[in-house]
């Protein structure tokens, strides 16, 4: 007997679904099971304890408004600041549980400074290092949008450097230049657990 139209269409159809010898004749193979993964192991959460044996520069300390000495003496990590009597003058230091950050405008230019005693641990990914510089330590340094960072580790501190300038054809903010020659000006001004 000879078939045309649509009858002959769903016959077609019906042939080319079914699987010889799989008992299935006539309806769509399941798809193959794809292995399971081991879930990922959690997070640890370390709260690190930085060193606080570190000199305090005085000099830089005394060039910081009052509100902003009286924030740092809450600082839970050692707090760093840039060397620069416009930047130190203009300094707002905040803190928090486990962490501390100062931020400073001054010529067209900001500067934030973020250090954290808290890290994040997955035992199943591996330790990646930076391939800059900051400090004499391993750095990550990016630049985004006009904004040039860094982040390093520093006695037991997580810290983090960004420049933004307010012009964008303004050089400090192109390349690692002027955020590293800034990175070597950081001063160490205490923080909770400084002797002084």
């Amino acid at each position: 007997m000879k078939v045309s139209g649509w009858v002959g269409f769903v016959a077609l159809l019906a042939a080319g679904c079914a699987q010889p010898g799989n008992g299935s004749e006539g309806r769509p193979s399941e798809p193959p099971k794809t292995p399971t993964k081991a879930p990922p192991q959690a997070r640890k959460v370390v709260v690190h304890t930085p060193n606080w044996s570190l000199p305090i520069d005085e000099r830089a300390k005394s060039q910081l408004s009052e509100a902003a000495r009286a924030e740092l003496a809450r600082a839970p990590v050692p707090m760093l600041v840039v060397d620069e009597p416009a930047l130190l003058r203009a300094a707002i230091v905040t803190t928090g549980p486990h962490w501390a950050a100062l931020s400073a405008k001054d010529g067209g230019l900001t500067v934030v400074l973020h250090g954290t005693r808290l890290a994040h641990d997955y035992p199943e990914i591996p330790e990646a290092r930076g391939k800059s510089l900051v400090r004499g330590r391993p750095a990550f340094v990016t630049e985004n949008e006009g904004i040039v960072s860094a982040s390093w580790l520093e006695d037991g501190v997580a810290y983090s450097l960004e420049l933004e300038c307010f012009e964008r054809n303004d050089a400090r903010c192109h390349g690692e230049g002027h955020l590293l020659v800034l990175a070597e000006r950081l001063r160490f001004v205490g923080g909770e657990g400084s002797t002084k």
